[in-house]
């Protein structure tokens, strides 16, 4: 035999000893376990070592020590005195590929067939297992799939609880690849190489550096395995010393190899690498011809066995330190069902039932949720503790009894082993109170918004109406008034339609916008201090017409002393035109309308009253009755038109007057009531009010009209002439400057939405030139919110009309001008 096989010889015989003893290791463990030896067990696997503590011999102890077994990672078998399979673990599932299920109750030769390595190993072991009760040794099983593996056994005989034997215990481990790699590595240097890359093992090579006085100072690696990498996390190691890979590691390692390396002697210890982090198993041996300085090294990282002692050495006060440092709340009973820990996250929970810690858990849930919820959950904890179930319960919402507060929780109980080994519960807990309020807030929110959106769509549809609804007449006037034999008076008649219509098309794109500037917070009121007779009488005149033209009494009732309001004359007025333009359209004919006003001294206060005897509010519109785009239910005809946002302006230009409203209905054909209250204010020393004279407007002056709608920009030049002015038209930028350079206008009628270049450039280019420096430029525009006003006086104009332009308004600012 060459030195060569004599190494690998020796090492086959070191790797065997070794297994046997690990063998023998587990095969001690289980009978320790049986007779109840063991306190503890520590069994590696993922996602790490697992420390279990055993209790006495009863159920629960049976159910964990049968998860011990399932956790060993050789096939462990047992059979009663039929022969029939009573266990199969999770290892003897994987290695026979038969589901747990499928292999209880039958027969073992219906699982595998097995074979002798040697005829008379059958004899030899029924013999030893009658003679000592167990017997160790080699087989070859076959699986149902025709796969053959060389397994190494340790079977024992099972005592029944009368001391008869009553079946066997089968400790299996398949060491077929280690049966292969032998032969192999027995064959060829190939089959060596295959055997030292299958490991699990780290294994290692090296070579030991002495000094010239004898002394080991390092050591050189010649080789490694596969594993190496896995057990170390070195890579490319090989040609290396260990000073260069681990600068870290003590003078303790090469002393010890060093000796191996020197006398032969192996030597199997234990020790932690602080430069890897990592604690390890170890077998060292030297190899090859004595002088050569070779060591062989076995080993495994027991890292994770190692912390799995050290939590196994843990006593109660890491135990309680676990516990406190749970992300939720955390509190635990023990077996008297007294409470024995709480957590800092659980503890504010329990703040009045104070001292908590050695109180009756039923005494302290009585405190916090009263006698009879505590009762029930108590009942819940009792059940986990005696059966091992654990609970989970679904939303918990409940009133405090101690504070008197709705909270909501989520909570689950499970038994645990406690420290001085007896059998507790512990309850995981978390507050979701503010997270309950945020759903309901938003499902409250989503079905708001939902609301809003199903109004806005209804408000589209009624918009597109009410639009449409002036069309039909316009262009009807605009035909008869292109008919040349059209009488005078069918004439007229069609003028002042397209008047009406245009004011009601106006009328509606204003509430729009103002809806839409109120809402936003975007209109300032021009308050002053004015009495609120004038107002009121105003708000009447306004409506009286439409009241008479359906028969309807209108009365006004006013306080005998003067009233005063610091109020936007102009804005209170459109609230109670709204309110009794509202009572003229709905109220129904022949109805009575009055409007009265009445001092609440006390309060300091005027409380204003719009009332009918009319059509009333149905009941389930009333609360909403303020709210953007809501309106009673419509018939086809609609006779009364609106777009549902006229009492949305009038509720949010009372509170803009500190002023608030409220509707009243005792319902449908019972009339309405609408109740405004606003601050009174001491009367002023003069009346600053005064309504200026209209005059007509000046004439002959220049005017410049910009407007790229044809139609729009002459319809507006014809007016202007026939006031006495001289117009010219320009349809776009460019037109407007060249016909300004040649017709020098004192005013320019501006339109803001022209192609190419818009109303603003113009208005600069137009301010840049010397002969309309002091021009009167006005923009017209479809746009009307504060901003645009803002960015028309930037861009250099006077004033800001909104289409269809106010022509009154336009007269009185060309009044104002100097002639």
């Amino acid at each position: 035999m060459s030195a060569e096989d004599s190494t690998i010889l020796q090492k086959l015989r070191a790797e065997n000893a070794d297994l046997h003893a690990r063998l023998e290791e587990a095969e001690d463990t289980l009978r320790a376990i049986r007779h109840g030896e063991v306190d503890g067990l520590i069994v590696e696997g993922e996602p790490g070592p697992q420390v279990y503590i055993l209790q006495s011999s009863d159920a629960e102890s049976n159910r964990f020590r049968s998860d011990i077994l399932s956790k060993v990672s050789e096939a462990v078998v047992a059979l009663d005195a039929n022969n029939k399979v009573i266990y199969f673990n999770t290892a003897a599932e994987e290695q026979y590929g038969i589901p747990t299920s499928e292999a209880l109750g039958r027969p073992l030769t219906e699982l595998y067939q097995y074979l002798w390595v040697r005829p008379e190993d059958e004899a030899l072991s029924f013999a030893e297992i009658a003679s000592t009760g167990h017997w160790r040794g080699e087989n070859i099983h076959i699986r149902r799939d025709g796969v053959r593996i060389h397994v190494e056994s340790s079977v024992s005989r099972l005592i029944d609880r009368d001391g008869m034997p009553g079946g066997l215990l089968a400790v299996i481990r398949d060491i077929t690849g280690r049966r292969q790699a032998e032969a192999a590595l027995r064959s060829s240097e190939e089959r060596y190489r295959t055997l030292f890359n299958s490991i699990d093992e780290g294994f290692c090579v090296v070579e030991v550096l002495f000094t010239p006085d004898g002394e080991a100072y390092d050591y050189l690696f010649l080789e490694t395995n596969p594993s190496f990498l896995h057990q170390t996390g070195l890579k490319d190691v090989v040609g290396k010393t260990s000073r260069q890979l681990m600068p870290g590691q003590s003078d303790e390692w090469y002393g010890i190899y060093g000796n191996v390396a020197l006398t032969g002697e192996a030597l199997r210890f234990e020790r932690f690498a602080p430069t890897l982090r990592r604690h390890y198993d170890l077998y060292a041996m030297r190899v090859g011809e004595p002088g050569q300085n070779l060591v062989a090294i076995v080993f495994n990282d027991i890292t994770q066995r190692k912390e799995a002692e050290e939590a196994l050495r843990r006593n109660e006060a890491l135990f309680v330190e676990i516990i406190r440092r749970a992300p939720g709340g955390v509190y635990v009973v023990d077996e008297n069902l007294d409470i024995v820990e709480v957590n800092e996250k659980g503890r504010p929970v329990f703040s009045e039932a104070e001292p908590v810690i050695g109180r009756p858990l039923l005494e302290a849930l009585s405190i916090l949720w009263g006698e009879d919820l505590a009762e029930s959950i108590t009942a819940r904890f009792r059940h986990t503790l005696e059966t091992g179930e654990p609970f989970v319960s679904p939303r918990f919402t409940q009133t405090r009894e101690d504070i008197g507060v709705v909270q909501s929780y989520e909570w689950e109980l499970q038994r645990l082993a406690l420290p001085g080994g007896s059998h507790g519960v512990v309850c995981y807990f978390s507050d979701i109170t503010e997270e309950i309020r945020l759903k309901d807030a938003l499902l409250a929110q989503t079905t708001a918004l939902e609301e809003a959106d199903r109004r806005k769509d209804e408000f589209l549809a009624m918009l597109a109406h009410e639009l449409r609804n002036p069309l039909a007449p316009l262009r009807n006037a605009a035909e008869i008034l292109q008919i040349d034999d059209t009488k005078p008076i069918d004439r007229a008649a069609a003028q002042r339609l397209i008047g009406r219509q245009i004011e009601n098309m106006s009328r509606m794109i204003d509430d729009l916008l103002d809806v839409s500037r109120i809402t936003e917070g975007k209109i300032t009121l021009q308050k002053q201090t004015i009495p609120l007779a004038g107002i009121l009488q105003s708000a009447a005149n306004l409506i009286r017409p439409a009241c008479t033209s359906q028969g309807q009494q209108l009365t006004v009732s006013l306080p005998s002393q003067p009233v005063y309001v610091h109020a936007d004359p102009t804005r209170l007025e459109q609230v109670f035109g709204n309110l009794l333009g509202n009572a003229s359209k709905y109220a129904g004919s022949s109805c009575h309308i009055s409007i009265s006003a009445e001092l609440e001294p006390e309060r300091n206060l005027v409380l204003i009253r719009v009332a009918d005897d009319g059509a009333g509010i149905d009941p389930e519109l009333l609360p909403r009755i303020f709210d953007l785009f809501v309106q009673s239910s419509r018939t086809l005809d609609r006779a009364h038109g609106g777009l549902g946002i006229g009492l949305t302006i009038v509720q949010r230009l009372v509170t803009m007057h500190d002023g608030f409203i409220e509707a009243h209905s005792d319902g449908l054909g019972r009339g309405t009531a609408f109740t405004i209250r606003l601050p009174v204010r001491d009367a002023p020393s003069t009346d600053s009010r005064a309504t200026p004279a209209y005059t007509s407007s000046p004439k002959g002056l220049r005017m410049l009209i910009v407007d790229d709608n044809r139609d729009s920009a002459e319809s507006m030049a014809m007016l202007q002439e026939l006031s006495g002015h001289l117009t010219r038209i320009a349809h776009t930028g460019p037109e407007a400057i060249l016909a300004a350079t040649e017709f020098h206008p004192e005013v320019v009628l501006l339109d803001i939405g022209l192609p190419g270049m818009d109303g603003y450039e113009v208005a600069r280019q137009l301010r840049a030139l010397p002969d309309l420096t002091d021009a009167f430029l006005v923009a017209l525009t479809g746009y009307g919110t504060s901003e645009d006003r803002q960015r028309a006086k930037d861009a250099g104009f006077n004033e800001h009309l909104v289409k269809p332009a106010d022509l009154n308004q336009l007269r009185r600012w060309l009044q104002d001008l100097p002639r």
